[in-house]
């Protein structure tokens, strides 16, 4: 926001010192050009006063040669005339002395009216030349502080530009650390999912090595009991003879059973199927056949499970006591992970060995840092889970070499199994004592049943349990994931602010170059007409100055013939004979005295107008200078 108000303030002041310094650029050259079109339309005037005056001057000089060419033949002539004509020869004398005395003090009068006039002028010109030095000096202030405003504006624009560098550089790090964040989201959902998938491979590996390991035990017990059977069978050769001895009584008795068994067999079979030939003629007259059907059905049903039921029993026997085992360890497992294995929301709130460490500020801004931290933080979850993987992984390969051991364990106990089916095979006969016992297993197996249902209570309670504490965990994590996804959505609206604020800073560096360019146009087509007007100036000034130079030289010149006539009018004095000088060539002397004034004011003039021309132009020099510096910066 403070970056903000400052382009903004920048751009304002930019703004309005451009505005002011054209405005008040363009009044002084329109002021310029008024009192420039004011000197043209003066000087316009006075050129035609001047041609008007030469005009006059003409004629008085062709009405003067006329007069001199008329008198000169009457001044060579003989002085031949009557008395009437010397009276008024002397009337005219005396009448030309007094106008040489009232001339004499009007020029009298003339000189003093002079002096006081080039004591004014003086006065003026001193006065004009004092504020002509306070206005340069006041130029070379304004001069000085337009300077130091343009460095001033200058640094102003450095410093712009570094601004908009950084907010560049800094957009460039948001979208890079956004690509990066998203990145790490994407390889922490596939961390996490393989890491799960990890878990139950480990799991099942574990469940497997356990198996693995109660059937070693097993293989070992068997191993041991067929060895100490095979030393009972080794000690028992030597009383096999008594042994078949007996053998053979048990044989015989045996025999004597079978067949008495045999016989009662076949006594009841021959009684059921007379019961089942008595049924079957009760079929026909009977309504009851469906369900005596249905009992002979049941009863050769049992017949069959009572010979499979011995097999399986056996078989559920060792199952049970198999699942009891895996559920014992699997509680145990349960137990312990529940124990060690952190919550996810205190693993997502550790502290990272990046995180404690201080971060160095890679910029001016908070919400940066902010976005290192956890950066950072992102980078030590990466790192803790992919030490994590390694573990795993090595743990996997310990686990897969264990149960290559444990495979080549499996087949050396297969052949192990070999050999003890053939001795089971040699120990079927007593297969028959333990039919005995099996009323025993079956209290046993009813028992291990119940034990059974009370462990696998006791396992649902537990993984309920289990169940709940995982689920709470799963929302702890599910709550701190959410406040991540906020704290996600905090920093996408600050980019958009960012991304606004720099579009902002972008249109007013628009704008304000465009009014750079603007004022630079501007300033240039001014630069054109005026430097066209000052050609102009400075052509009419020199066809004035020629003009004023051939005027003085002509006036130079009437003044001298004047001066000679003078003298020649004087020389003829004594003699008599003398040019009349009529009351028209006073007022044409009067004229040019009057003209001579007239044009040295104006060349005076003219000269000041164009020393403060020549000013003007300098200082139009310097502010064209500057406001190129300005451009070009």
């Amino acid at each position: 926001m403070n970056l903000r108000v400052s382009l903004r303030e920048l751009s304002d002041q930019l703004e309005s010192s451009e505005q002011s310094a054209v405005d008040e650029k363009t009044k002084e050259l329109k002021e310029e050009l008024t009192a420039a079109k004011g000197q043209l339309s003066e000087l316009t005037t006075a050129r035609e006063r001047q041609e008007a005056l030469m005009t006059n001057l003409v004629h008085q000089r062709d009405m003067y040669r006329t007069l001199l060419t008329q008198q000169s033949p009457k001044a060579e002539a003989p002085a031949e005339g009557s008395q009437n004509k010397i009276n008024n020869l002397n009337q005219e004398l005396e009448h030309s002395k007094k106008e040489m005395t009232t001339l004499k003090k009007e020029h009298e009068d003339y000189r003093s009216e002079k002096a006081k006039n080039d004591k004014i002028l003086q006065k003026d010109y001193d006065n004009l030349r004092g504020t002509m030095d306070k206005t340069r000096n006041e130029n070379i202030k304004l001069l000085s502080q337009a300077e130091y405003n343009n460095e001033r504006i200058k640094t102003l624009q450095n410093n712009g530009d570094v601004l908009r560098r950084q907010i560049a550089a800094l957009e460039k790090n948001n979208t890079t650390l956004n690509g990066i964040i998203g990145r790490h989201e994407g390889s922490i959902d596939t961390l996490r999912n393989e890491y799960l998938t990890l878990q139950k491979k480990i799991s099942r590996a574990e469940i497997a090595v356990d198996n693995l390991r109660e059937e070693k035990t097993l293989l070992k017990e068997t191993e041991a009991r067929l060895l100490a059977e095979r030393e009972s069978m080794s000690r028992g050769n030597t009383s096999q003879a008594m042994v078949l001895a007996n053998l053979e009584t048990i044989k015989i008795n045996l025999e004597r059973k079978d067949s008495e068994e045999k016989m009662r067999n076949d006594n009841r079979i021959a009684e059921l199927t007379e019961q089942v030939s008595l049924l079957k003629a009760k079929l026909a007259s009977n309504s009851d056949i469906v369900a005596a059907e249905e009992k002979v059905n049941e009863l050769e049903a049992r017949i069959k499970t009572m010979h499979e039921e011995y097999a399986t029993t056996t078989k559920q026997l060792l199952e049970v006591r198999a699942e009891l085992t895996s559920t014992k360890a699997k509680i145990s497992d349960l137990q312990e992970r529940a124990k060690v294995q952190p919550s996810p929301g205190a693993r997502a709130r550790g502290m990272s060995p990046v995180g404690s460490m201080p971060l160095r500020s890679a910029g001016p801004s908070p919400q940066v840092r902010d976005l290192e931290v956890q950066l950072a933080e992102e980078k030590a979850k990466v790192t803790a889970l992919q030490t994590a993987l390694d573990q795993s992984k090595r743990s996997v390969n310990e686990l897969m070499e264990l149960s290559k051991q444990h495979e080549k364990q499996l087949a050396d106990s297969t052949e192990a199994c070999k050999t003890a089916n053939e001795e089971f095979n040699k120990l079927k006969k007593e297969a028959d004592e333990n039919e005995n016992k099996l009323n025993k297993t079956e209290t046993q197996l009813r028992e291990a049943v119940e034990e059974g249902e009370t462990l696998k209570s006791l396992l649902n309670a537990k993984l309920a349990k289990t169940a709940g504490e995982v689920q709470d965990k799963y929302e702890r994590e599910v709550i701190l994931h959410a406040a991540d996804l906020t704290a996600l959505a905090t920093l996408k609206e600050r980019q958009a602010e960012y991304n606004t604020e720099l579009q902002e800073a972008v249109s007013a560096k628009g704008k304000a170059e465009e009014a750079v360019r603007e004022t630079r146009l501007g300033f240039e087509e001014r630069e054109t007409t005026l430097r066209k007007e000052n050609k102009e100036l400075m052509v009419r000034s020199h066809e004035l100055e020629e003009q004023n130079k051939s005027l003085l030289d002509q006036f130079t010149q009437l003044s001298d013939k004047m001066a000679a006539m003078q003298r020649k009018f004087t020389s003829t004095e004594g003699e008599g004979q003398k040019a009349p000088f009529t009351e028209d060539e006073a007022r044409s002397s009067d004229q040019l005295r009057e003209i001579i004034k007239y044009l040295r004011r104006e060349r005076d003039v003219t000269s000041g107008k164009f020393d403060l021309s020549e000013a003007e132009n300098q200082r139009i020099e310097a502010q064209r200078t500057a406001l190129r510096n300005q451009v070009t910066n």
